[in-house]
């Protein structure tokens, strides 16, 4: 525990408080660009919800990029080899795009009088 060889005659102001107001300035970066619940901030929602899960497609679905899976040194090294894992993870998304659109959905069985007498 350490020692307290001198106290001081008078608390400071912010130990004396019960609160403490911070400026808008302090805390500016970290304010919402929008009000909660408006359309702006939905879209930015939305914005972010996309980055997120192009993040996990890099990571976890498609191309596995995660610490230490490539030993390279150098940004641009690095920016290179995530450029084309990007591209990677875009052919794998049309594809499965394509996939979806030449499958026929198959239509629902025409239920019968038969089918509710059991």
């Amino acid at each position: 525990h350490p020692t307290i060889t001198r106290t001081p005659k008078k608390p400071d102001d912010a130990c004396a408080q019960a609160t403490i107001t911070v400026p808008p300035t302090v805390i500016a970066r970290q304010n919402q660009h929008f009000p909660f619940g408006t359309t702006k901030h939905g879209k930015s929602m939305d914005r972010r919800s996309a980055v997120e899960r192009s993040n996990a497609y890099l990571e976890t679905h498609y191309a596995r990029v995660q610490r230490g899976f490539v030993r390279q040194t150098g940004l641009a090294r690095h920016l290179l080899f995530l450029g084309f894992a990007a591209a990677v993870v875009n052919l794998h998304l049309i594809d499965g795009y394509h996939e979806r659109l030449a499958e026929p959905k198959p239509r629902a069985k025409r239920r019968t009088q038969t089918d509710f007498s059991a």
